[in-house]
């Protein structure tokens, strides 16, 4: 009866499984073993009170290690929590991060992009003004491209349509600047601003 008793109580105290399933395991070893001492000591006269005082011995048993499971069981659940909101906090961040990222480059050249990105995660609290972030660039080529008749193709679509029609173009616009060595610094309405020579200077920025 011994040995029963600790392979219950190590069902509870070692093996990491629910309480559910700790108590089932516990019940059904308990009656395994009565069963079997009863069917081996079947006449005997006296097996009755045997088998009554281990039932009282493995009931002890289950309710000690229910309660040794339980807080066990509770912490557990309690360290998991805590590491999931932990996880989920850093994948929030995560792509809270994106987000700035993709929303920096789409409005500033990546340069200066990633130096305000940069800035802003190492932000001191004793900086009194907030940087400007001004650069000088000499021998550079500028175009800017405006849309002819924008008004007119607004009037005749959609709202969905219109932006539609011009990420497309601005996206084109975006390829053939990469492709010809030119930085896309800025986007406004119809307008597109893009320069040659930047961030690295070339000297044949005219050309590109």
């Amino acid at each position: 009866v011994w040995w029963s008793i600790f392979f219950i109580y190590i069902i509870y105290t070692l093996l990491p499984v629910r309480m559910r399933v700790a108590v089932l395991a516990g019940a059904l070893l308990a009656v395994l073993h009565l069963v079997i001492s009863w069917f081996q000591n079947s006449t005997d006269a006296f097996v009755w009170k045997q088998l009554v005082a281990n039932a009282l011995i493995f009931l002890c048993t289950n309710i000690i290690g229910i309660c040794t499971h339980y807080p066990a069981e509770v912490s557990q659940r309690q360290a998991f929590r805590e590491t999931r909101g932990y996880i989920q906090a850093r994948l929030h961040l995560q792509r809270e991060n994106r987000q700035q990222e993709r929303l920096l480059l789409s409005v500033l050249p990546q340069h200066v992009a990633m130096e305000m990105k940069e800035d802003i995660n190492t932000k001191k609290e004793d900086m009194m003004f907030h940087k400007i972030y001004i650069q000088k660039h000499d021998n550079v080529s500028i175009l800017f491209a405006d849309i002819e008749g924008f008004t007119s193709l607004a009037s005749q679509c959609t709202a969905q349509e219109l932006v539609m029609t011009l990420n497309e173009l601005f996206a084109r616009f975006d390829k053939l600047a990469a492709e010809n060595h030119c930085l896309r610094i800025k986007i406004l309405g119809d307008c597109y601003y893009c320069v040659s020579g930047l961030p690295e200077a070339r000297a044949d920025h005219a050309h590109c």
